[in-house]
This record gives C-alpha cells, structure tokens and sequence, in this order.
C-alpha cells in the first residue's frame, strides 16, 4: 500500500510541473544606472511564454537592456521573440522582434512601465533566459549652456541691426 501512495504522488508531482503556467509577473521596482537582472526557467517544453515585468523610472531617460538565452540544443532551449514596453505616458507598446543584439526605449517619462518578454521554449526539457536592464537619465542642460545660446542670439541680433543700419 504505501509503494501505491509513493508511485501516487511522484506521477502527482511530475503532472504539476507539467501544468506551470506560462507566464509570470515580476515588479523590478525603480530602475537607475546599476543593472537590473531578471529571468525565468521552464521544466518543460513549451509552444510560448509571456513574462511581465514592471518597472519605475524617477525621470525622463532610456532604459537599455538585453536577453541571453541558454542553448543546449534539442533537450534545454528557449527562444526570446520580442521584448515590449508599455506604460502610462507612452501612445502605444514599443516592440523590439529582434532582441537577441539587446534593446533600447528612449525618452521614457518618469512613471510605471511594463515590459513584456515573449518567446517560446522546444528543448524537450524547457529552457532558461536571463536579462538585465538599466536607465540613463536624458541630458539636462546645464545654466551654462542658455547663457552661450542667449549670447549667441545676442550676437545675432547685434550684427543683423547694424548690417540694417548701413
């Protein structure tokens, strides 16, 4: 009787893996100019996956990032199709299909953000991807630079009035 429960519940275990979803969620909290890491593995072969991870930037920048992927041919594989971001203060997703060279989303607002990593994972026992991504905060001009354009359309002013004035 108890070789029967052992059998019972290993065949029970295996079954649940089978049955992991597809898809996680993961909240990245507030990126900055470190690199953030994230991932997922898969126990099995699976036709296609979505993650989604969320995120935070406190001012206008780029977030830069890339995906890398372990290959160990037909037994543990994953293949990342694209990697998307949507938010708040963007008009629509920002597609990358080729995300294998990495990916950059420029001029985001301070605000939430989600990324989307897609992709699917045929090795025979699922597969593993890894990512990082950080944000470069925009330029800000400095003071320095509206007193030299301020003196520049000075100049300008001053030599088109006295070319007028001959």
């Amino acid at each position: 009787m108890k070789f029967k429960s052992i059998v019972a519940s290993t065949v029970v275990a295996f079954a649940g893996v089978g049955l992991a979803p597809a898809a996680h969620a993961d909240d990245l909290g507030l990126i900055g100019s470190a690199w953030t890491w994230f991932g997922n593995s898969f126990g099995r072969t699976l036709a296609s996956f979505t993650d989604y991870y969320t995120f935070e930037v406190d001012g206008t920048s780029g977030v830069v990032g890339g995906t890398l992927e372990l290959d160990l041919g037909k037994l543990y594989n994953v293949n990342v199709a694209s990697v998307s971001l949507s938010g708040e203060s963007l008009s629509g997703d920002l597609v990358d299909f080729d995300p294998s060279n990495g990916f950059t989303f420029s001029n985001l607002l301070a605000g939430s953000y989600t990324m989307t990593v897609s992709g699917s994972a045929p090795g025979a026992f699922g597969g593993s991807y890894v990512g990082a991504l950080h944000a470069i905060a925009s330029p800000a001009p400095e003071p320095e630079v509206y007193a030299m354009a301020a003196l520049g359309l000075l100049g300008v002013g001053f030599a088109a009035r006295r070319r007028k004035s001959r």
